[in-house]
């Protein structure tokens, strides 16, 4: 395919997010523009947050069962991309699969499911208004169109074969949340930690399933370790409780280009995820490469079995045999300035490369040869 032909071609980026802020939307619409195409991105301009009320919630739960792609415009809403004669379609995450089949069948376009993680394992049942509500409409529509796709990816090795495996599928790619490259300097207010502990940082939503209260609690009880939060969502909570904490520090939010210009200033990122679903199993975050690619050390558990395989066999990191506050807390207790030392010295020699443009612009060719 020619340069000139690529430029005729038409991509369709469908995404139930807030695009700006969404580092996956972003990638896709960075390697399609660099591989020529014209890209169209279909999502929201802000966080969609929508109060329910009691007629929406029974036609929600009724539709899962008599018409669930109904479902998914009450829960998500309606995206309405331009009409035009698209080539590609791309559907980001399950919810956009019913909207991106139906332009498919109409434009004749390649449609592309980017999985991301494995939607019917997103949580568990610790998650009670996910398991019973969102689980079964994901169950019903994955199994419904999946198989359209022409091409499936997902980001780390088990849920790529997590989803081989359910639907007999021979089409799964891996395409993993590898950061794009982002300029060099800090920010001002970045320049300088407010103190000299050892500096743990994270970065990332804010949800209570996610484990960052124990993290907290942990580095509360070690009096050489602080902990650097960079939270995004609803964190009100986690101030309330830790803001007056004085080894527990609240950073402001930044855009997705610029997360990797400050990290090199920490002594470790922490990627730990408890074991309570599927996905926190198979978890390979962007974070994971964020800290990595810029030199910061990651710390893991063993119950994080593509992050702990990762760390452990090319020297990345730090792996806690579980995600529990026992755990970290004797962890965190074990460091010292010269092993977080050792331990970068060990990360920078250890050869381990990634590279988005190579894995991104190869799943790109994948698609043009559907």
């Amino acid at each position: 395919m020619t340069g000139s032909e690529i430029g005729k071609m038409k991509v369709l980026l469908l995404s139930y997010s807030h695009i700006e802020r969404d580092s996956r939307v972003l990638k896709h619409v960075h390697f399609f523009k660099k591989s020529g195409y014209d890209v169209t991105v279909c999502g929201y301009e802000m966080p969609r947050n929508k109060r329910f009320n009691l007629t929406e919630k029974i036609k929600y739960i009724y539709n899962i069962f008599v018409c669930p792609e109904k479902s998914v415009e009450i829960l998500y809403g309606n995206l309405t991309p331009q009409r035009a004669k698209y080539h590609i379609i791309i559907c980001n995450d399950w919810n956009t699969l019913p909207l991106g089949f139906r332009i498919a069948e109409k434009t004749g376009a390649k449609l592309v499911y980017d999985s991301h993680e494995m939607a019917t394992r997103q949580y568990g049942i610790r998650m009670p208004k996910w398991y019973f509500l969102i689980k079964p409409l994901a169950c019903f529509i994955e199994k419904k169109y999946i198989r359209s796709a022409g091409l499936v990816s997902a980001v780390s090795p088990g849920i790529v074969d997590a989803l081989r495996k359910k639907y007999g599928l021979d089409n799964v790619m891996l395409l993993r949340n590898i950061p794009l490259p982002v300029s060099e300097g800090e920010r001002p207010g970045d320049q300088k930690l407010s103190n000299g502990d050892i500096a743990i940082y994270y970065h990332g939503w804010v949800f209570r399933h996610r484990g960052i209260k124990t993290l907290a609690e942990a580095v509360r009880r070690v009096k050489h370790v602080s902990l650097y939060l960079r939270l995004v969502g609803d964190d009100q909570w986690m101030r309330k409780k830790y803001g007056k904490d004085r080894n527990i520090i609240f950073l402001d939010p930044l855009p997705p280009k610029e997360l990797g210009r400050s990290l090199p200033r920490f002594d470790i990122g922490t990627a730990l995820l408890p074991p309570t679903s599927f996905n926190h199993i198979h978890a390979l975050p962007n974070k994971f490469f964020e800290y990595v690619l810029n030199g910061l050390p990651v710390l893991a558990s063993e119950e994080n079995i593509s992050m702990a395989q990762l760390i452990k066999k090319y020297g990345l990191g730090f792996v806690i045999p579980r995600f529990t506050l026992k755990e970290m807390v004797k962890f965190l207790k074990s460091l010292t300035r010269e092993r977080i030392n050792g331990q970068k010295e060990k990360l920078e020699g250890s050869g381990y490369h990634v590279s988005v443009e190579e894995e991104w612009m190869a799943w790109i060719r994948k698609i043009e040869l559907l």
